[in-house]
């Protein structure tokens, strides 16, 4: 996800991880706060990094991805999270 903007959310990181797919983003907006670096996948800063980094999200663990989104982005945790702002 070489995104060059500063992405609100990223929706498509979370259906990707959910699938048990790494993502490879650019340290851009929320992709911080979606990618755990390391583990479902890598943040990079320059264009040079993402060939590395792709490289080495293939050996992740899928399943690391898939537990992440359940424990932090599930639709009841995420519907709580909204009636908590909204309060």
């Amino acid at each position: 996800m070489p995104i060059r903007w500063e992405e609100p959310f990223g929706m498509v990181m979370i259906e990707a991880m959910a699938q048990g797919v790494p993502v490879v983003a650019f340290n851009r907006g929320a992709v911080a706060e979606v990618v755990r670096h390391g583990v479902t996948g890598f943040i990079c800063e320059r264009a040079e990094e993402l060939p590395a980094a792709r490289a080495q999200a293939a050996l992740r663990d899928p399943a690391a991805c898939v537990a992440h989104v359940r424990e932090h982005f599930s639709p009841d945790l995420m519907a709580s999270r909204y009636e908590q702002v909204y309060r």
